[in-house]
């Protein structure tokens, strides 16, 4: 095999073979993460940003596309925590919470559910139902739910937001606990 496609084969995610923890390419990649991770100790923000492509990485290796779901939760739920540390109103910051359960919760409730609300209306209207092809995207429900904790810490002003993306990021992609947890608060890893 020529070294180019070894590469891509290396880089690209594989549905039939994603990455798993009891693989050998994991201990491969993870001993290349770690190599880096020791020679930026002493730079915390490369260490961190560095952290987060790992994690990015290894959760499209797993999951490929559904990468996006994550940075579409990292994303909203950063700009959101955001807002609400900004927000007087109480009135502003319960609505701009409820955005935040209804963005990251309906993410997670149509992966989940759909099939289970649509074949229970479908058996009771016509007695039967064809499963739509939803793939439940790995680890979805850990981030969902870190995700969900650290919006509500920052509305209830038990933390306050950090103003880093990639801090947030780290937090919620972190490999060694997206696909098993335990689901992490906020104030224990962002430290």
């Amino acid at each position: 095999m020529a070294p180019a496609l070894h590469l891509k084969e290396l880089l690209t995610y594989d549905r039939a073979a994603p990455m798993l923890f009891t693989g050998g390419e994991f201990l491969f990649w993870f001993s290349l993460v770690y190599l880096g991770f020791l020679a930026l100790r002493e730079r915390r923000g490369s260490r961190i940003l560095y952290l987060t492509l790992a994690s990015w990485f290894f959760y499209y290796k797993c999951s490929g596309a559904f990468l996006l779901a994550l940075l579409f939760t990292s994303g909203a739920d950063f700009l959101i925590a955001q807002c609400i540390h900004k927000t007087e109103s109480e009135r502003g910051r319960r609505l701009l919470l409820s955005l935040s359960i209804l963005l990251s919760g309906g993410i997670l409730v149509y992966f989940k559910y759909t099939n289970f609300f649509m074949g229970s209306i479908a058996r009771m209207l016509t007695g039967r139902f064809d499963p739509l092809d939803i793939v439940l995207p790995a680890g979805i429900s850990f981030y969902t739910f870190e995700s969900v904790s650290y919006v509500v810490d920052v509305y209830r002003r038990r933390v306050a937001p950090t103003r880093h993306f990639f801090e947030y990021a780290c937090y919620l992609a972190y490999f060694p606990h997206i696909l098993a947890g335990p689901i992490l608060r906020a104030g224990d890893l962002l430290e």
